[in-house]
């Protein structure tokens, strides 16, 4: 039977001892080199564990009238957090949530919560989270290619979400994540 060897860019024929015929791409090309980023990492401030959930995780300049987006936003997650927990402590009949919830100094923070060795779910987790940081300039530009002429300059970012992953304890059925985010940003000043 013939066969090709590996030895070019182009597509090689190969026949298979059952008359089936096979197609080997191969690619002999380097691989891209990386080059380290010039900007610093952006550094995250630790959270602090709290013992109850404060009413908002806004900061007050955001205002926390039912008008912005940040608030409603904030309140979506959190009855979207109550609503698929009651619904999967339903679901498992034996597991409940704990709670967990948190700040951080600059503003912001989240909940977390956790079932864990229920009759359905080995772990399942609900966690929302609203925070405040800054972008590295290189990072807004590149998201936004628009973003040229603008002055360079840390960017303030604004992100909220919900999110959650779910491991049944049937080892054939299948785990489940989803998230949901908002992001915003300024442009640099």
């Amino acid at each position: 039977m013939p066969t090709a060897t590996a030895t070019s860019k182009k597509p090689h024929l190969s026949f298979c001892p059952f008359g089936a015929t096979s197609i080997t791409l191969t690619n002999f090309t380097s691989p891209p080199i990386r080059r380290p980023m010039t900007t610093s990492a952006v550094s995250i401030e630790k959270e602090t564990v709290i013992s109850e959930r404060p009413y908002t995780f806004l900061r007050q300049t955001d205002g926390e009238d039912n008008g912005s987006i940040r608030s409603r936003f904030q309140s979506m997650i959190l009855e979207m957090q109550e609503s698929v927990c009651g619904a999967l402590e339903a679901l498992d009949g034996a597991g409940k949530f704990k709670e967990d919830a948190w700040t951080r100094p600059g503003g912001g923070g989240g909940i977390s919560r956790v079932l864990q060795d229920g009759a359905v779910f080995e772990k399942a987790g609900v966690n929302i989270s609203v925070v405040y940081g800054v972008m590295p300039p290189e990072a807004y530009r590149a998201a936004k290619a628009s973003a040229a002429g603008q002055k360079s300059g840390p960017v303030p970012l604004f992100a909220a979400g919900i999110s959650s992953v779910l491991h049944p304890k049937n080892p054939f059925a299948p785990t489940l994540h989803f998230n949901y985010r908002y992001f915003e940003t300024d442009a640099p000043k």
